[in-house]
């Protein structure tokens, strides 16, 4: 038996992202996917192809992009949303912190230190049907904002990979190659320390 939900939830909901730095990550550009498709989170929420289409044609339609916060408090912007879209994976993202800003500049130091190691979605829900097992499959969604975590909601949640650069002193650019396995060491820590 499944039920069918209409009506806007308005407690907003937050979901994990897996983000990974560009190249340019003097200028705190990265990119990654704030939801994948098909995948239950932690929630017991599953997220359909197809869930934020109603919300990205109105933010294009307004000229705008959803919030890029610090840790869902809309009191402290940290960066802009530079591209946002559905592709096969789930929803594809690129922005870019504001390093001139206070709290992007922190964003931009405990991500490029490794403090941080993940994103989380703020929503709210338009149609979702429950399941027999309480699995929620969410159809429609209204994106409000996407924040840089600590401590994500989904487990599964991680850092793809790392393509950011450091310049050397002879001025050559190095890959920050143990960026993955730090960010994901930490957020084992974080997990084990919400249980």
């Amino acid at each position: 038996m499944t039920d069918k939900t209409h009506v806007i939830n308005f407690k907003r909901e937050t979901r994990d992202l897996e983000a990974r730095f560009l190249a340019s990550t003097d200028q705190g550009v990265f990119e990654g996917h704030a939801s994948v498709f098909g995948q239950q989170d932690s929630y017991g929420d599953v997220i359909k192809r197809g869930a934020f289409k109603q919300s990205l044609k109105a933010f294009k339609a307004a000229g705008r992009m959803p919030l890029m916060l610090y840790s869902h408090d809309p009191t402290r912007p940290v960066g802009v949303w530079e591209k946002i879209e559905e592709d096969d994976k789930g929803l594809a993202v690129q922005g870019r912190l504001l390093r001139d800003v206070p709290d992007g500049d922190l964003a931009y130091k405990l991500l490029k230190g490794k403090a941080f190691d993940g994103l989380s979605i703020g929503f709210r829900v338009v149609e979702a049907t429950r399941d027999s097992n309480g699995i929620r499959t969410v159809s429609q969604i209204d994106l409000v904002e996407i924040s840089l975590v600590a401590m994500p909601a989904m487990p599964g949640a991680r850092i793809e990979q790392v393509r950011s650069f450091t310049r050397s002193a002879s001025g050559h650019a190095t890959a920050v190659t143990d960026f993955v396995s730090a960010c994901k060491a930490a957020s084992q820590s974080f997990n084990k320390l919400r249980k």
